[in-house]
This record gives structure tokens, sequence and C-alpha cells, in this order.
């Protein structure tokens, strides 16, 4: 459907690749649904990328002294988005457009026949290896499949873990235990009487409503100690899932007095967790720590991280063997940053541009601390991920740490999303 670049037009071909970017974009639009910003904004930032701007070493797998450093062929990212539950949370993942379209090298000359021949050389090159790594996918994803199907027995009644009350974790998709008063952390359990979580649809009260359940947690604490909501003193702590914010909301909420000393770090740990902020390096740790502690026990870890979490808060640098590689991880993606290996700006609008590092995928965290330096952290409402593999251009667009959680009290919320801005651009 688009004319053809005459040979040795450089400009047409350009024009090209733009209609050819356009058309992606627009039969990406019923699946990309990520874009309540501005369609013609998130074009604009990938014509930059494949057009505009030149591919840098760096990105291409070569030292700066000229020497391959290693081959970038292929990369597998196992991340995506998490279970999306009925009248529950929702956690945006990264959506990858797989837009092909070959780069412009700053002075190349290359006409549509010589960029043809060497996609043919690269696609040849890496067909082996993508075939097996997507072999390697599936036998993991079936072997996932059979694991979670054998989980549905009911998990036990944990021992008590603090002074005020005892804790339960219920499978998703059952109701919490009757005949006793029972607090929703994190997670909405059907049946319970308080809801103390920030996923959508709950009925937390707005004096105790915060961006993270563990701040409702902390926030419910308080309150406590000031004499309000104490006819739940004999109620039992109940969640569905085991994750960085409902670990430490449980915590809060079964031990308040061993909790609220520590408050700033246990919320900085749930924003780690949650929302993929970097607010702290001892919340960062935190987060890892508890992250390293999930299991394949009855109640998937809770056991474990509540009997760990009073050492943990206490003394953070003592548990390296469980944050250290986590740790390691984030470092080095922040010195990619530093040193120009990778880079984060504005892009367009409320998105931001995140170049990726040749050795693969910016944490999270890494992101938040460069727009958070760069005055960006409260504006932004998307990201999107360019990355040079197996040479082309890949992205992954998606939206803000935060984005998925509909009431916020101190975070500003993102777009929600809506894939007509992108085939309208």
């Amino acid at each position: 459907p688009f004319p053809r670049p005459r040979r040795g037009g450089a400009r047409r071909v350009r024009r090209v690749l733009l209609l050819e970017l356009a058309d992606e974009l627009v039969f990406s639009a019923d699946i990309l649904r990520e874009d309540g910003v501005d369609g013609r904004e998130l074009l604009g930032i990938v014509r930059r990328v494949e057009v505009d701007a030149p591919v840098a070493d760096r990105l291409l797998g070569f030292r700066r002294d000229g020497r391959r450093h290693h081959e970038v062929c292929c990369s597998l990212h196992a991340s995506g988005a998490a279970a999306s539950h009925a009248g529950g949370r929702r956690r945006s993942g990264p959506l990858d457009l797989g837009l092909q379209s070959p780069p412009r090298v700053a002075g190349s000359r290359a006409g549509p026949a010589s960029i043809l021949a060497r996609r043919r050389r690269q696609s040849a090159a890496v067909t082996g290896g993508c075939k097996t790594f997507t072999a390697l996918l599936v036998a993991s994803l079936a072997l996932i499949s059979s694991h979670v199907s054998s989980q549905g027995m009911r998990r036990p009644l944990l021992a008590a873990v603090g002074v005020l009350r005892q804790f339960e974790f219920v499978p998703y998709g059952t109701s919490a235990p009757g005949g006793t008063p029972s607090i929703s952390c994190d997670g909405k359990v059907p049946g319970s009487t308080f809801d103390a979580t920030h996923w959508t649809g709950s009925e937390t009260p707005d004096d105790i409503y915060a961006d993270t359940s563990t701040e409702i947690a902390l926030n419910l604490a308080r309150a406590r100690a000031a004499g309000r909501y104490e006819e739940l003193d004999d109620a039992i702590a109940v969640n569905n899932h085991f994750d960085v914010d409902g670990v430490l909301s449980a915590w809060a909420c079964c031990d308040p007095d061993a909790a609220l000393p520590h408050a700033e770090l246990l919320a900085d740990a749930a924003a780690a967790g949650d929302f993929g902020e970097w607010p702290s390096d001892d919340g960062v740790k935190l987060c890892l720590a508890v992250e390293a502690l999930e299991d394949e026990t009855a109640d998937e870890g809770y056991s474990a991280a509540l009997a760990a979490l009073p050492g943990l808060v206490e003394d953070v640098d003592a548990r390296a063997d469980l944050w250290g590689d986590g740790w390691e991880s984030i470092r080095d993606g922040w010195e990619a940053v530093g040193d120009g290996g990778a880079s984060v700006d504005d892009g367009a609008g409320r998105i931001a541009l995140v170049y990726e590092p040749a050795f693969g995928r910016l944490p999270a965290p890494v992101v938040h601390r460069a727009l958070r330096d760069l005055g960006l952290e409260d504006y932004c409402a998307r990201v999107l991920r360019a990355a040079f593999h197996c040479g082309q251009w890949r992205y992954e667009y998606e939206k803000i740490g935060h984005g998925w959680v509909s009431r916020l009290a101190k975070r500003r919320p993102a777009a929600p999303a809506d894939g007509k801005a992108v085939a309208v651009a």
C-alpha cells in the first residue's frame, strides 16, 4: 500500500519508514490500549528513534575502542502484565509493539536494497538462537501452568506473628474464614469484613487510605493508637497473594507496635515492590529481601517472611544474602545510565523515552530514579522503552509504575488507556 522509494533516494527511504511505522501503530491500536496521552507524541518518539537518532555503538555491542564486546542477538523478556482480576488490581506490564523498521545510522546512505540485504543476514544469524529460546519459553510456561493448577488447596492458619492479630493466607478466589472479623491486607479477599487495600473496587475508609496497602496498614495502626478502629483488634489479617506490599501490610496489620517505628522504611519498600520505585537504598534492599523469601510452601513464603521481618527492618544490610544479587543488577543499570550506556529522558508530552543498554533491560527502580532526578517523576504517565536487538528496534510501551492504581492519595494518576489516540495519529 506504500509507494516504493526510487533508487538512491535516502529522503524517500525515510518517508517509507515513517509510513510503515504509522501503519504498524494503527494495526497495533486494538491491542495497545495503553495510550491515553497523545498518539502523535508516541509516533514522534518512535520516529526519533528509528530515523533521526544515530545507533550508538553501545547499542550494537561494541566497545568504545571499536572492538566487538559481545554479540547482542536475542533478548527474552519474561516481563508482562500480572493477572488482571475482576474488580481487583491490575498491574500494567510492558507491551512489546514489535516494530521492526531498520534504524538509520548517522552518515548512512544505504538504499532499500542494502537495508533488506542486511536484515536478511541478521535474521539468518539469529534464527537458530531464537528457536532455542522459544522452545525454552514454551517448556517453562507449561511447567508454571502445571504448578499453578496444583495449588488449589486451602492454606492453613498461621501461628500468631504479632502481639495483636493473626494472619491467614487465603488462596485467590476463595473467601475469608467465616465467623470472625477479618481485614483484607492488600488483596481484596471476598467475605472479609474490612478493607485495608489499594486494589480497585476496595472500600478502604478515606481517613486511612494511601497509595500502597502498607501505608494503609500503618495509617490503621496510627488510627488505633488514637482510639479509632478498636473493634478490629480481634480480627484476623488475610491476603490472597505473595508480594512485597502484601507481606509488609500484613506484618504492619498483625504487629503494628513493631511496624510503626519503621514506617518510612516499610513505605519505601512497598513503593519499590508495587511501583518499581527507588525511594531509598534501604527501601529497595528490603523489597529485594522480601521478594527472595517467596517459596513454594502452602503459604507461598508468608511464614518465612513474617518471621524474618523484625530482624530485616532493624538491619537490612546484614542480609545481603537475600538482596545482594538484585541490588547488583540495579546498580549496574544505574551505572549504565551514568556512563552513557543507557539513557532516560523526556520523549514527548507525558511519555518518557528509555534507551535500553546492550546487556538487557533497565530495572524499573533505575528508570524511576532517573525520572526523579530529571524532575519528571510526577509528570510522566507512560514509558516507551527502545532496545536494539537482532538488528532491529524493539519497543515496550507501559504505564508509569503506579499507573495501574486507579485511586491515589499522593501520586498523579495516569491517564486511562485509550488505543483510539494511536489510531487517530
